[in-house]
């Protein structure tokens, strides 16, 4: 039971020798964050005046979010980066934030790592046991984030998959 506080509103961070998590507070994090064609969305899970919204209006930010994405992916698959060498990723996270002095990035990061999950919305229409497999772990690669430890994604046929990678990721490290 150790491990069920980090399924939620936690993240792990790429640092040498050896990668590091922390955990967010969920109520200064109420929000998940939704991956589409490479982009990333913020979605509240409350109103202004903190009442949690209905699964109907969560489904209607995602057909916003689907939307907005249009057709084409974004030219920069952010997400990759995570699913790279920890070292690697440790320094291509580390000119990710010095490439906005601003503190933009940072804020960025933050917001998908203080995230209660992460949901990726994938155009893919897995049947076979071997898809909706390859689909709920890996996808492309580009439209995760793996640094997370509760991901989730959503196929086009409105089929709802759940990746549980608590400790079984990709990293030998954490």
């Amino acid at each position: 039971m150790g491990t069920y506080k980090w399924l939620f509103h936690s993240s792990r961070y790429p640092v040498k020798p050896c990668d590091t998590a922390a955990k967010f507070d969920h109520k200064n994090n109420n929000h998940i964050v939704v991956i589409r064609k490479n982009r990333f969305y913020v979605v509240p899970l409350a109103d202004a005046a903190g009442r949690e919204l209905s699964a109907a209006e969560l489904e209607a930010q995602f057909d916003t979010i689907i939307r907005d994405a249009g057709p084409k992916r974004s030219s920069t698959p952010v997400g990759v980066l995570t699913s790279d060498n920890r070292d690697i990723w440790a320094d291509a996270r580390e000119t990710l934030l010095a490439a906005s002095p601003s503190g933009k990035n940072a804020e960025l990061l933050n917001k998908i790592e203080g995230a209660m999950i992460v949901v990726a919305l994938d155009d893919t229409k897995p049947v076979t046991r071997e898809e909706i497999s390859w689909g709920t772990w890996v996808g492309d690669g580009r439209n995760r984030w793996y640094d997370k430890h509760q991901r989730k994604f959503m196929t086009l046929l409105g089929c709802f998959r759940t990746s549980r990678l608590i400790y079984l990721v990709h990293s030998d490290r954490l």
